[in-house]
């Protein structure tokens, strides 16, 4: 926790402020505390997760990193361990598997679990649909609320192949969405709609890819990307 303090309020996050101005709108959607799951997207850039970790700055963020990180560079690594990164495999099949078993055991321990349901940075101007991951985790942890959050002008901040570029941009926290899971029924009298609203994954799924697209003001479009290694 000490470190995670460190990074963000006196090494990166007066920086980040200083350069990158962001609005953020909706504050008052997100819980005191965890254990609950942010949602964001479109997925556009790398930098996201600093922008997300500076601006929610009340809440301490885990984020998911490539493990080659952690192999690649020992120190980093240890750093990235600190302030709450989680490593996970490039492989989609491998990766898939450890966010679930990792993201369930940091939402068990109480913490705020942050995750882009596109699982991959997408380079067109959609929001696609999510991969199930975000669902199946809420669901192993027991059904915790997750929150919908739209990123608006991140691209500009960070344009493809061009390094950072300092500007303005938006995040829009949405309303969290408290999900209770059912299997598919074939009985008519079970729908997704009902006041309790039930979901199965796939249901869950659309609905926060939805609702990230009218927050992001991102159309939506009904496919996911392809994750590098599927």
């Amino acid at each position: 926790m000490f470190w995670n303090w460190l990074f963000r309020w006196v090494v990166v996050g007066p920086i980040i402020r200083l350069f990158f101005r962001v609005h953020v709108e909706g504050m008052e959607n997100l819980p005191s505390q965890g254990p609950f799951i942010i949602a964001a997207g479109p997925h556009r850039t790398e930098f996201e997760s600093l922008i997300l970790a500076t601006y929610l700055r009340r809440h301490w963020l885990r984020f998911y990193a490539k493990e080659e990180y952690w192999e690649a560079h020992k120190l980093l690594g240890k750093l990235m361990t600190a302030i709450g990164l989680i490593p996970v495999p490039r492989s989609a099949k491998r990766a898939l598997l450890a966010q679930i078993e990792k993201g369930v055991a940091t939402l068990k321990a109480g913490n705020i679990l942050a995750i882009y349901p596109e699982a991959t940075r997408g380079y067109d101007e959609y929001m696609h649909r999510g991969y199930p991951g975000v669902a199946h985790i809420s669901q192993k942890a027991g059904g915790v609320m997750i929150v919908p959050v739209g990123m608006i002008g991140m691209r500009k901040l960070n344009p493809p192949g061009k390094g950072l570029h300092p500007g303005r941009a938006t995040i829009v926290i949405g309303k969290p969405i408290r999900p209770r899971f059912v299997l598919p029924h074939p009985d008519e009298h079970v729908r997704m709609e009902t006041v309790l609203e039930l979901f199965t994954t796939k249901s869950l799924v659309t609905k926060i890819s939805m609702e990230i697209a009218r927050l992001s003001t991102a159309e939506y479009l009904d496919e996911v990307l392809p994750v590098p290694g599927s």
